[in-house]
């Protein structure tokens, strides 16, 4: 135990102590890179919903040789999906779409359906 002049114990206090600060930021930067990835993640699948409710509409839609389009609601495992009729004519019906996510993550679509061609014409997020 010769020359203990205390010279290695600042360098590990300053190399630990870097590790240490180094590890925080790793973690809190996972943390915060978890949450946004979460909320995109409940994002896409509103917006999946969405798309998913409009082609099984349209192919509902699609099938009925006299269309008239009454409120409903369609039921996935991961949501579901109100629709409401804002304005139909013999041509066209506006259509509002309201989807919510199993964690509550709301999407709302307006869409417009053409009766004659039995296909959405224009597709409005809210």
């Amino acid at each position: 135990m010769k020359n203990e002049k205390g010279f290695a114990s600042p360098i590990v206090l300053v190399v630990s102590t870097s590790f240490i600060l180094l590890a925080g930021y790793m973690m809190e930067q996972f943390v915060l890179d978890k949450r946004f990835y979460k909320e995109v993640e409940e994002t896409l699948m509103s917006d999946h919903l969405l798309r998913l409710a409009v082609r099984d509409l349209e192919r509902e839609w699609g099938e009925l040789e006299e269309v008239i389009i009454e409120p409903g609601i369609l039921l996935y495992p991961n949501g579901d999906v109100y629709y409401e009729v804002v304005n139909q004519n013999e041509e066209v019906a506006s259509v509002y779409l309201y989807g919510s996510t199993v964690n509550n993550r709301k999407g709302v679509v307006l869409i417009y359906y053409d009766k004659n061609v039995g296909k959405v014409i224009e597709w409005m997020e809210k």
